[in-house]
Formats: C-alpha cells, structure tokens, sequence
C-alpha cells in the first residue's frame, strides 16, 4: 500500500468538504423539528469538522 501524501490527504478533505456542501442543501427541505433530523445532522457536522482538522494535522506530519 502506498504511502498518503499530502496532495492526498488535500484531496480527500476536498471531496468532504463538497459532500458536506451537498448534504446541507439536501438539508434545506427537510422538516426538522418534526423528526430531528436537523439535530442528526449538526452532530455529523461535528464529527466531520474534527476528521477534517484531525486529517489536517495528520498532513503537516508526512
């Protein structure tokens, strides 16, 4: 298996970024309070933000 470079890694956090953009505009016409989605969804919001800085981190080490 070859090594991550950093071009890789910006890469993949490109690809995340637009697949986040993607799925807060698939957000805009779902009713939230009804069944909680909108709750869901800042959670994996979060959870994606610290992949991302984590995935920033780990790029300054290669």
């Amino acid at each position: 298996m070859a090594m991550p470079t950093a071009r890789l890694v910006d890469d993949v956090i490109d690809s995340v970024n637009i697949a986040m953009k993607e799925v807060r505009k698939a957000m805009k016409g779902i009713p939230d309070r009804e069944f909680g989605f909108n709750r869901a969804h800042n959670a994996a919001a979060q959870e994606v933000a610290h992949l991302t800085v984590l995935l920033e981190e780990v790029k300054y080490q290669l």
